[in-house]
């Protein structure tokens, strides 16, 4: 089933335990509340189920970008097709007209369950002999070679596991180095540790782009580096050594731009709004509007 391997076993799993059932006719139809409606008074309640036509849509959407998108759909030799999905895509996106050698397959999403310094970057002279400082830096090595290993492997949770064990270290970095201590007690230390925060933010931008490139952009931003900033975890080598010396990711001297938080709280009206617009289905939705239109109706004794 997977001539280079290149299936995630999630993937190999579901598409055998659907071959075992013998392959079944499937609707193309869902009750949900968002969506293209189905134009038949017979099932006005419903939509159109998005994988439906999706697939042809990868084709069409790399007409868009070029005259020879034939290049990239009619050679494979030259191109291989990557892709990762939600397990129940399996059966609309493995079309054998574009049967991809390597597939990621996640499971579902469970949504409810689940100054001193001012601006400007100090010189960290000394971090290699600054215990604590290198230590995180072998842990920040060893966690970038771990990602690249599996976002080559197009296993995309374990990569994002490894991006945010980066900043979990980080946390604690800070934390164990007391830098507002240091910065009253000990300054060529606090410079080390800042400078170090900063190469770290720089690196989880970059770990963290094909997750939520939003959030990169806005990183480069209050970073003061350029948007059109090419993000990379390598040097003109090739080589992802820096990730071990994060203290010298970003030039001594540099300024920074103007800090603002990155994520907001999610207040409880906000999961409520989401939820009473996103959850149930299209006949719910039309049940609640109807009542809403109706008349109150008062019954006095």
């Amino acid at each position: 089933m997977s001539v280079s391997r290149g299936w995630s076993q999630n993937a190999i799993y579901t598409t055998h335990a659907w071959l075992r059932e013998v392959l079944k006719s499937r609707c193309i139809t869902r009750d949900l509340r968002w969506g293209v409606p189905v134009p038949h008074e017979k099932y006005k309640e419903k939509v159109f189920y998005v994988w439906f036509d999706a697939p042809i849509g990868y084709v069409s959407i790399t007409s868009c970008y070029t005259t020879e998108w034939e290049k990239w759909w009619k050679n494979p030799d030259n191109v291989e097709l990557y892709h990762s999905w939600a397990r129940t895509m399996c059966l609309f996106t493995l079309e054998s007209w574009m049967l991809m050698k390597t597939i990621n397959v996640t499971e579902y999403l469970n949504y409810e369950a689940a100054s001193g310094y001012g601006s400007i970057i100090p010189d960290a002279e000394g971090a290699e002999s600054h215990s604590l400082t290198k230590a995180l830096g072998e842990k920040d090595g060893s966690c970038v070679q771990k990602y690249i290993e599996a976002m080559e492997k197009v296993k995309l949770k374990q990569g994002l596991k490894d991006a945010m064990s980066i900043s979990s270290e980080g946390n604690r970095y800070l934390q164990e180095s007391q830098f507002w201590k240091l910065y009253k007690e000990d300054k060529p230390s606090c410079s080390i540790v800042m400078r170090t925060a900063c190469g770290l933010v720089y690196l989880l931008a970059c770990l963290l782009e094909p997750f939520m490139p939003s959030f990169s952009r806005e990183v480069l931003k209050q970073l003061n580096l350029p948007p059109e900033t090419q993000l990379s975890l390598s040097d003109e080598g090739g080589e992802v050594e820096n990730s071990k010396r994060p203290w010298d990711i970003l030039p001594a001297g540099h300024k920074i731009g103007t800090p603002a938080p990155l994520f907001k709280e999610l207040k409880d009206e906000e999961v409520a709004f989401y939820r009473e617009n996103f959850a149930g289905s299209q006949a719910d939705r039309a049940n609640r509007a109807l009542k809403a239109l109706r008349p109150n109706r008062w019954l006095n004794n």
